[in-house]
């Protein structure tokens, strides 16, 4: 069953490193992972699409939607591989990046919309 599941996965974009790290380092059921679309980006181009900046556009990485609690989905989260370092030159990275000019949002799970 779990191959089965891996297999959906992979077929939405997510790849094995990404869905491991998911899975152990976060907690989250392959069952959330698909229903809210999280996938791996390969293709710097994707990430322009979204509205990620030049110095954002670190592919590859993991593409996190965010879902509003209207259920819109109108932000992403990019979690790079390999991400830049912060400005502030105290060896910090940029672990999570965001589209510019974007607010924050509560991010809530469809399957919370029918409760």
């Amino acid at each position: 069953m779990i191959k089965d599941r891996n297999l959906l996965l992979e077929e939405q974009g997510l790849s094995p490193t990404h869905r491991d790290m998911l899975r152990e380092g976060s907690g989250i059921s392959d069952e959330v992972m698909a229903a809210r679309g999280y996938r791996t980006i390969t293709n710097a181009d994707e990430l322009e699409e979204l509205g990620f900046s030049r110095a954002q556009r670190r592919a590859p990485g993991l593409l996190l939607p965010v879902h509003g609690t209207d259920g819109n989905n109108g932000l992403y989260i990019f979690r790079p591989d390999n991400p830049r370092e912060a400005w502030s030159g105290k060896g910090k990275d940029y672990k999570h990046e965001v589209i510019l000019l974007t607010s924050t949002r509560v991010s809530r799970h469809k399957r919370q919309w029918l409760k």
